[in-house]
């Protein structure tokens, strides 16, 4: 039963008792209002980071990523996730189903409007504040498909969602300098999302081949490099760094041959604080006794981990049925146990 119900069936109990001031009635309210005090009750919080940010590159496997010096460095620096694998090919569906806990059937890069849910109205249901920093988003038509051959909307999910696509909503979707004046300000929200433009992420930089199929050092120094700079950015920014979350992630890989049959993962990792996060480790999924249970992550997981965190509920859909990464709740725990133990 929820609250709107359950509010009712208390008003109902009140005034029957009023007309009838019968002892009977009068036990029924006093059990509604019992139960209603418990029901009220502000739920257990999942809560163990103030904010989380996800950073998205474009089109490599794990395996080419982790030879940049980079990309390694970061990895040491976070943990790195070996079983994480893209949903679907080409670019766009990946964007999607990340805030959308589906890919909706999309199978191409061209500009598309889903009429559905999606991770925004989960957010904004709970006063959960987000925004979606974009480099070279234009200050006006942000729904625009390419600007100034750098800004594309397929890397741009939240423009694909119609419930999105006009103010207020819209008015959280930036250009990508706001982060930092919001990091000046500290005004960073709770949930951000960051796209680089299409030659920071790898997929065509300049003075690399055109061929953006994979597998190219080129492109994958040219984004190392990007990112390198980026996270010492805002690792001049303690109290940003300290209360974050950061998720490194690729939208997908190109296998060898195209053989889309074949998984491969991407490199994904995570930074934060050390409550949560071990510099230098490897997890690939394992756990329970002997880590004899395993289950690799996607991007459906990332969704069910930000869900988790901030309390958001889910929207029914890949989401739903997805592990979040349960091992930083553990880090979390283990840490507040040693901090009582210490006391």
């Amino acid at each position: 039963m929820n609250l709107y119900k359950w509010s009712k069936c208390l008003i109902n109990a009140i005034n029957i008792y009023k007309m009838k001031k019968n002892k009977h009635i009068l036990f029924i309210l006093l059990f509604f209002m019992n139960a209603t005090t418990v029901f009220c009750q502000s739920q257990p919080s999942n809560k163990i980071i103030n904010r989380i940010m996800v950073v998205m590159f474009e089109n490599e496997d794990l395996s080419m990523v982790i030879r940049d010096s980079n990309f390694k460095s970061i990895a040491d620096s976070g943990t790195l996730l070996t079983n994480y694998y893209g949903v679907t090919h080409p670019s766009q569906p990946n964007y999607i189903a990340t805030i959308g806990g589906s890919h909706f059937n999309c199978s191409n890069d061209n500009d598309i409007t889903i009429d559905a849910s999606n991770l925004v109205d989960l957010l904004d249901s709970t006063n959960t504040t987000w925004k979606a920093y974009m480099e070279d988003l234009p200050a006006t038509n942000k729904l625009i498909g390419s600007y100034n051959n750098l800004y594309y909307r397929k890397h741009n999910p939240f423009v694909s969602f119609k419930n999105n696509q006009d103010t207020p909503r819209l008015n959280y979707v930036v250009n990508a300098q706001q982060l930092y004046a919001d990091l000046a300000s500290n005004h960073v929200p709770a949930f951000c999302w960051y796209t680089p433009n299409i030659q920071n992420d790898g997929h065509t930089p300049p003075l690399c081949s055109t061929d953006s199929s994979g597998g190219d050092s080129c492109h994958i120094a040219f984004a190392g490099a990007w990112l390198k700079s980026f996270i010492n950015t805002l690792r001049s920014y303690p109290q940003f760094m300290d209360s974050t979350l950061i998720v490194i992630t690729f939208d997908e890989c190109y296998p060898t041959g195209n053989n889309y049959s074949i998984q491969v993962p991407i490199y994904t990792v995570l930074l934060g604080p050390a409550s949560l996060i071990t510099k230098g480790m490897q997890y690939d999924g394992c756990y329970g006794a002997l880590n004899t249970q395993c289950c690799s992550y996607c991007h459906y997981n990332l969704l069910a981990t930000i869900e988790k965190n901030f309390n958001l509920g889910n929207l029914g859909r890949n989401d739903l049925i997805s592990v979040p990464f349960n091992f930083l709740w553990n880090n979390a725990a283990a840490q507040n146990a040693r901090r009582k133990k210490v006391k």
